[in-house]
This record gives C-alpha cells, sequence and structure tokens, in this order.
C-alpha cells in the first residue's frame, strides 16, 4: 500500500489518499472525490496514473434532500393558507346569511320597526323628577348657574348697586311629561343686597327651562336651557335689576302653571 498526494481540483489544496482508495475528502473544502487509477499510463510518477472525480453520488443525495425539505415546507405552508382562507370564507357566509335575516325581518314590518324605535327613544327620556340623582340634582343646578350668569345682567346707578348675596341656592326641580316629550324646570333662589345700603336687599327666583331631556345623557342636554324670567326691578328708582320672579308661587304660576293642563307635573 502506498501513499499518494495530489492536489484538490476544487481548492488546490494537498490531498492523500492511499492507492487502495476508492474515495478521498478534502480536508479544507470538504469535497469528496472517487478515485480512479489508468494502468495504461506507464510514467515516473505513479500520483499521475490517479485521475479524482467529484462523487456525484454525494452531492446528488444532499441535494435531492435539502430539495425535500423546501418542498415540505412549502406544503406545510399552503395547507395552512388553505385553511385560514376556509375559515375566512365560514365566517364570511354566516356574516352574511345572519345580516340577511336581520334584513329580511326588518323589511317585513318596517311600520312595526318604527313604533318600536320611537318607543325606544321615549323610554329614554326624563318623566319624573324622582328618576334624578343627587349628582343628576348637583349638574343641573351648576348648569344652571352658568346659565344665569350669562343671562342676567343688571343695572348700577351712583345710589344704588345691588349684587348676590352669597352663591346661587337651590329652590325647585319641575318635570312636565307627556307622551314622549318632557320640560325641565330649574329653580335657583338669590339674595340681592344694596352695596351701599346692605339693609336693603330682595329675595329672586329665576328658573331655567330645558325640553325634551334625555336621562342617560343628562348632560348633553343641559346645553339647550334659558332662563325665562321678565325683568325684576330693585329699589325705588327701578334702576338696577336682574331677570327672574319676586316668589317661587309667582314662578310656579307663570312658568310651570301652563303646562299642568296637557302634562303631567312632578316635582323634586
Amino acid at each position: 500500500m502506498r501513499l499518494i498526494e495530489k492536489k484538490c481540483p476544487n481548492c488546490g489544496a494537498s490531498l492523500e489518499f492511499n492507492d487502495t482508495d476508492k474515495s478521498c475528502k478534502c480536508q479544507y473544502c470538504h469535497r469528496a472525490f472517487e478515485i480512479e487509477r489508468d494502468s495504461n499510463i506507464n510514467v515516473a510518477d505513479i500520483a499521475e496514473q490517479f485521475n479524482l472525480s467529484e462523487l456525484k453520488g454525494t452531492a446528488s443525495t444532499a441535494a435531492k434532500i435539502f430539495g425535500g425539505v423546501v418542498i415540505g415546507h412549502y406544503i406545510i405552508g399552503a395547507l395552512i393558507g388553505l385553511f385560514v382562507l376556509a375559515m375566512f370564507i365560514i365566517i364570511g357566509v354566516s356574516a352574511y346569511k345572519q345580516i340577511s335575516n336581520n334584513k329580511n325581518n326588518s323589511s317585513k314590518n318596517p311600520i312595526s320597526n318604527m313604533i318600536k324605535e320611537e318607543e325606544d327613544d321615549s323610554e329614554k327620556l326624563l318623566t319624573n323628577a324622582s328618576e334624578l340623582s343627587n349628582h343628576d340634582v348637583d349638574s343641573i343646578y351648576s348648569d344652571a348657574k352658568m346659565e344665569i350668569s350669562h343671562t342676567a345682567k343688571g343695572v348700577n346707578n351712583a345710589q344704588h348697586s345691588y349684587m348676590l348675596d352669597g352663591d346661587l341656592e337651590k329652590e325647585k326641580i319641575y318635570v312636565a311629561y307627556k307622551d314622549g316629550n318632557n320640560y325641565l324646570i330649574i329653580v335657583l333662589k338669590g339674595i340681592y343686597k344694596d352695596f351701599f345700603h346692605q339693609e336693603s336687599q330682595y329675595t329672586l327666583y329665576m328658573p331655567i327651562v330645558y325640553s325634551d331631556v334625555d336621562k342617560e345623557s343628562l348632560s348633553f342636554d343641559l346645553a339647550n336651557g334659558k332662563l325665562q324670567a321678565p325683568e325684576y326691578h330693585f329699589g325705588d328708582d327701578g334702576s338696577s335689576y336682574y331677570y327672574g320672579y319676586g316668589s317661587l308661587e309667582e314662578v310656579y304660576d307663570n312658568v310651570v302653571k301652563p303646562y299642568a293642563d296637557e302634562y303631567e307635573i312632578s316635582e323634586k
């Protein structure tokens, strides 16, 4: 047995094998080669009698394995994609059927649907003052005070200057309701004193009226409140005034009572 040395056909590195070997492998590029000996060649260097050819079988086997793995991944990905697509189709068909059924049910009796919608809307309206929570009452009075501060203006002269003594007070809440319509009437009380003559003072009752008040979104309905009261003049000369009534009875007679003939009145 003789050791043969040749150069690697792939990388040119030194490659050694025995003269009886059928194959060899380069230690640098790791390529495998088949060893063929040509006995017809009679040369001094015996290494020339050996030809190296890359092992096709090895490369082919590796390619097949790699190709099989890649193809397997593609097949799995395609199956997953088909499954997801099928689920989307099933969900889409189910949703379409549900929408179609709802449309059919609605189209069968449109009049009853309209009545039902009107009934649902009317159920949201405030029908009685007892439905107002303490939080609702505080919110309403807070908004009413802002409305009064924007609307009720006073006129002063050199002898008299009537100003609000303290804060506006909660006095009364009325609710007028009938057949899906309502009015919310808030009454605040304020005591006004003459800045120059403290003994001179007036008590004023100021009503704020709201319409179509929704008990579920009360804060949004408070935007349409209006102060409904005539000018109330202070002092002998009447030069100082705000808007309001001199008593709660006057508020009821002039603002609340007109609704009493047609609406059910409740108070808090």
